[in-house]
């Protein structure tokens, strides 16, 4: 087989090929040679609003691209994009802003998506009857809330007197106070009366100091007014009750008085209880009052 293929040689049509193969690289690197030098001088003859519009379509498209994949997050939440043409010089300030307002509103659709995701996954749905949930962190209050009792702010205190306990009697209720705790009014008199007696032992009051002695008589002077505002308060609720006992006899309803009647009512009764000259002092201190009014009202004293 050698033999017959010894003297073969590559014939004229073989090297014309290879001459073919050349001619048509140097042809289309001197088309690409003239496409680029073309394309150099369509570029360098195009104006700046044509760029700037092809810059805008470039960035509505990758707007509306982002628009796309945050709506299948939030499809609520979207909102329609409105751009405006805007001179050539100011085209550079314009697509800072527009990317800083897309990276924040990319932020935000994120943190809004897991927003919602965490709020979805804390919610938790609960029973009507189930019972009531407290964070084990806080510590557990010393006076709770007991249903049926509704204290009003004021009186709501964390330490109060168990006398004065709605649970026990309203506060405001006197009578209920009096008749429970009216053999109080025994000690606080037996407290006056050796108050009395300490003070007027002469050989006591010389062993103890000038202090000590005043303040026993503070508080002989202090203990006196609160059983005599007691007595006077006890008095004036039966005064009115009385009162109103003697009106709604023959009434089928009851009629209760006003403050300020009962206030009148109260008046009228001890001043035809008191004594003459009970009376003459009073009379002479309301007269002095209406003087000092009078008095005030003139306009030599404004002056």
């Amino acid at each position: 087989m050698s033999f017959y293929f010894k003297d073969i040689k590559p014939g004229y049509d073989s090297a014309g090929s290879d001459d073919e193969l050349s001619d048509v690289l140097n042809s289309n690197r001197n088309n690409n040679d003239v496409s680029s030098d073309s394309e150099d001088d369509d570029l360098s003859s195009l104006t700046f609003g044509s760029l700037k519009k092809a810059q805008d379509t470039i960035l509505t498209e990758e707007r509306g691209a982002a628009s796309k994949t945050s709506s299948k997050r939030k499809p609520n939440k979207v909102k329609p994009i409105v751009e405006k043409e805007s001179d050539p010089e100011e085209s550079g300030d314009d697509l800072v802003e527009s990317e800083e307002q897309e990276d924040s509103g990319s932020e935000d659709s994120e943190g809004d998506f897991f927003e919602e995701g965490s709020n979805q996954s804390g919610k938790k749905k609960t029973r009507k009857h189930a019972p009531k949930e407290q964070s084990s962190k806080k510590r557990v209050p010393k006076v709770r809330e007991i249903p049926g009792l509704n204290y009003a702010k004021r009186e709501n205190q964390l330490y109060t007197d168990i006398r004065f306990d709605k649970s026990m009697g309203k506060p405001e209720n006197f009578a209920k106070v009096r008749s429970r705790y009216g053999f109080l009014d025994e000690y606080r008199q037996k407290e006056i009366d050796e108050l009395k007696s300490m003070l007027a032992d002469r050989k006591l009051m010389s062993k103890i100091s000038e202090r000590e002695k005043e303040e026993m008589e503070a508080r002989l002077i202090s203990s006196k007014s609160k059983l005599q505002s007691i007595q006077n308060r006890e008095l004036e609720t039966k005064i009115v009750k009385d009162y109103e006992q003697e009106i709604n006899k023959n009434n089928k309803g009851k009629f209760h008085l006003k403050k300020s009647e009962k206030r009148k009512v109260v008046q009228k009764w001890k001043f035809d209880n008191m004594k003459s000259k009970q009376r003459e002092k009073v009379m002479e201190r309301k007269r002095k009052k209406r003087l000092g009014k009078e008095f005030r009202s003139f306009e030599f004293h404004n002056r």
